[in-house]
């Protein structure tokens, strides 16, 4: 099983994002989607993602704005920089230059289509490589996913209660126990949980709490 892929979808247009999810649906992707270039800044100098999305046309900062501001901020604090895929509705020649100049690492056109996302996403991450599971780890593997939905009621009882440090915990947990039972994703979305819960951030610890329920439903499942 290979890690997840942390994926940012900056795109103020509702039906693109709903697009872009609906293509990368299967795939270990965790997605984020942010409306302008404000929020895709802000989202960078938190958190390290491995592949940015980026619609040109936002309101506010735009997404040329965006990248530059980006690139200025990673060089400054000495942070790897991340892949930056363009999306425009321009032609390629017409926009090329400008992205380039502005740090973006490739260019996609809309309307866009499946292959053309999934080749881009091959292109600018990495391949993953999952150690294979010992057998004894294996075997321990229904039990441990089993602890994890149990964990969830735990987790949702704590957020309708406002309890943000019963969260942190358990993600805490979770961050540290995933990658050993052969689950990377757990111990991935249990990092962004507990930061989540330090911050008291309600909506996204809210957030992260469903993709936590879709991932251990999807592994119990299989």
């Amino acid at each position: 099983m290979t890690p997840s892929i942390r994926l940012l979808i900056a795109d103020d247009n509702e039906e693109n994002v709903f697009l872009l999810q609906a293509y990368l649906a299967g795939q270990s992707v965790i997605i984020e989607t942010v409306g302008s270039g404000n929020e895709a800044l802000e989202k960078r100098r938190y958190k390290q993602y491995d592949l940015i999305l980026m619609d040109l046309q936002m309101p506010g900062m735009n997404g040329i704005a965006a990248t530059r501001e980006i690139r200025q901020w990673e060089r400054e604090q000495a942070a790897p920089p991340v892949p930056i895929i363009a999306l425009t509705a321009h032609s390629m020649s017409e926009a090329a230059l400008e992205c380039k100049q502005a740090g973006c690492d490739g260019l996609l056109s809309k309307p866009i289509e499946k292959a053309q996302l999934l080749k881009a996403l091959s292109a600018f991450v990495k391949e993953r490589v999952a150690e294979p599971v010992d057998p004894a780890i294996a075997a321990l593997q229904p039990r441990y996913l089993a602890n994890r939905r149990n964990d969830l009621d735990k987790v949702n009882a704590a957020r309708q209660s406002g309890d943000f440090d019963v969260i942190r915990k358990l993600a805490h947990d979770w961050k540290g126990s995933g990658a050993g039972y052969g689950f990377p994703e757990i111990s991935q979305v249990g990092r962004e949980l507990e930061q989540a819960a330090i911050r008291r951030d309600a909506s996204e610890v809210a957030a992260w709490i469903g993709e936590m329920e879709n991932r251990v439903g999807r592994l119990m499942a299989a």
